[in-house]
């Protein structure tokens, strides 16, 4: 989700189970209530997966974004070629893929900048993807970093983290997640960077959150919810994978 002027754009929408369960109804939804945002200007799919676009019907029908960029050929408004949008002084510069691909290398990386600081949002582009970046010679460097394919083996290679350079790294894995997202080697490469590194399974849903020219992470279990079991049990708290 990106906020701004009581606007929004949401970036993936999680994954749909049917008629069952829906992240996009029990969690994007929700949020947007609770934050009094009643408009949703944009919506991006980054991929067909379903943990990345299962749910966008719902966001479509409950919001009616005026664009909707993707690939994805049912949903297809924009597609994702490198270009660059401004929006609520906001830029929002689309990298890639340069041609529509299939699968996780496929995926729309958007870095969003005020100017001042950058996040990149990746999606689950893999090695390959990762070295086209490169070669493209595009400005990768970004304050945060959304790490590729949930800290992946098949991402996250170290030529590509020393182009971003990321300051904070966040990785969107849930809590004892069958694949064992992030790797270790994965995180061994991002600790050469940086030591801020946080997974959403265990820091709960993490806000990056830019206010008088300043940069602040906010995690849900430490700021935002900091109940004492939390604190107890460490929740929020990264741990290296064993």
């Amino acid at each position: 989700m990106i906020e701004k002027n009581q606007r929004a754009i949401v970036y993936d929408t999680g994954a749909s189970y049917g008629h069952y369960f829906s992240y996009a109804e029990r969690v994007i939804i929700p949020f947007l209530q609770a934050r009094a945002l009643s408009q949703v200007d944009m919506l991006i799919l980054s991929h067909s997966d379903n943990d990345h676009a299962g749910g966008a019907k719902v966001i479509l029908n409950q919001y009616h974004p005026s664009v909707v960029l993707t690939d994805i050929e049912k949903y297809r408004g924009s597609v994702c070629r490198p270009h660059v949008r401004r929006w609520q002084g906001l830029t929002l510069s689309f990298m890639g893929p340069k041609v529509p691909r299939a699968g996780n290398n496929g995926s729309c990386v958007v870095k969003v900048s005020d100017g001042l600081h950058q996040v990149l949002l990746t999606g689950d582009i893999e090695k390959s993807a990762e070295k086209r970046l490169i070669r493209q010679a595009y400005s990768l460097s970004a304050d945060v970093l959304i790490a590729p394919h949930h800290g992946s083996n098949t991402s996250s290679t170290q030529a590509f983290i020393n182009k971003v350079r990321p300051t904070q790294v966040i990785f969107a894995a849930g809590f004892n997640n069958r694949w064992r997202f992030p790797k270790a080697p994965v995180v061994a490469r991002y600790l050469t960077i940086t030591e801020q590194l946080f997974q959403t399974g265990k820091a709960g849903q993490v806000t990056v959150q830019i206010r008088n020219n300043r940069l602040q992470l906010l995690q849900y279990r430490q700021h935002i919810a900091p109940f004492w079991y939390n604190q107890t049990f460490r929740f929020g708290v990264f741990a290296n994978p064993e």
